[in-house]
């Protein structure tokens, strides 16, 4: 479930700079195979929320992702359940506490809802959450520009990797909020404001290691905040890493990773363009 949710989320989902067109896949055997995939993801939230009562970024945020932007390319998705799930899963989001300290459902999960509603219409519901996680980010960016999420994936080889891609999601997230402009308060676009000048000051240091996910993550910040340069020399190296087999690595040398596979085609598709992603989401709805 958590494979086939990671794989269909990035591979519908676009670019920060793309505007979703409808009907866009490639023909109807692509079609049937993400509405299927669609009703399998539908079904896998359904019974994690039942179950654990709680909104994860792989199980619940990710499923949204794909929903939505499914939704916006034209296919057909319970939009009921879907606006049901959101607004349960925002409320989540704006609620959660540890301690009697907010979390907004930790890190990546603030980061993957956010982005999630990229391609949907921002509705109060919405905003309101937005607005109440902003202060969340604030208080866990660290003094060097940094995040770091509690549960990381760490390599001996890349230790400082981990948290640079914690800190490139969190980025794209609050990119997604900046752009929604004079809906959210003037404080609160403030705060995003300085958010990403210290964390894109402490990227500066960076250095690429091992990581495939760090290429690719690096890619999208540099697509969104217009570094055209950098965008064209990580899509070689990110291109140069794709294994025989068609996946990509977690790191540089090891065998297809399905997340990693997902997040390198969401990286590599160009702004306004959809790839022909037949055997990809065909493979991820029989997973």
């Amino acid at each position: 479930m958590q494979a086939v949710s990671m794989l269909v989320a990035f591979v519908l989902c676009g670019t920060p700079e793309e505007e979703v067109v409808p009907n866009v896949l490639p023909d109807d055997q692509t079609r049937q195979a993400v509405q299927r995939a669609l009703v399998f993801l539908e079904e896998g939230a359904a019974s994690w929320r039942e179950k654990r009562k709680c909104v994860t970024c792989h199980r619940v945020a990710m499923n949204l992702w794909a929903q939505s932007d499914a939704k916006a390319m034209g296919l057909s998705v319970n939009e009921d359940k879907l606006k049901e799930l959101t607004d349960w899963s925002l409320e989540f989001c704006a609620t959660d506490k540890n301690d009697e300290v907010p979390t907004g459902g930790f890190l990546h999960t603030m980061n993957q809802m956010i982005l999630s509603q990229q391609n949907a219409r921002k509705d109060n519901r919405a905003i309101e959450t937005f607005e109440v996680l902003v202060p969340i980010f604030a208080r866990m960016q660290r003094e060097d520009g940094s995040w770091k999420e509690g549960n990381q994936i760490k390599f001996e080889e890349a230790q400082r990797e981990a948290d640079e891609v914690d800190t490139m999601w969190t980025l794209l997230a609050l990119n997604s909020l900046a752009r929604i402009g004079e809906s959210l308060k003037e404080e609160t676009r403030a705060s995003i404001d300085i958010m990403q000048k210290k964390a894109l000051t402490w990227l500066e240091t960076s250095k690429q290691e091992s990581r495939t996910d760090w290429i690719a993550l690096r890619m999208l910040v540099s697509q969104a905040y217009k570094e055209a340069p950098e965008v064209d020399r990580l899509r070689q190296e990110l291109l140069a890493r794709q294994n025989q087999d068609g996946g990509w690595p977690f790191v540089r040398g090891g065998a297809s990773h399905v997340h990693v596979t997902g997040e390198s085609v969401y990286a590599l598709r160009p702004p306004g363009f959809r790839w022909k992603i037949q055997r990809l989401v065909v493979h991820a709805t029989f997973c």
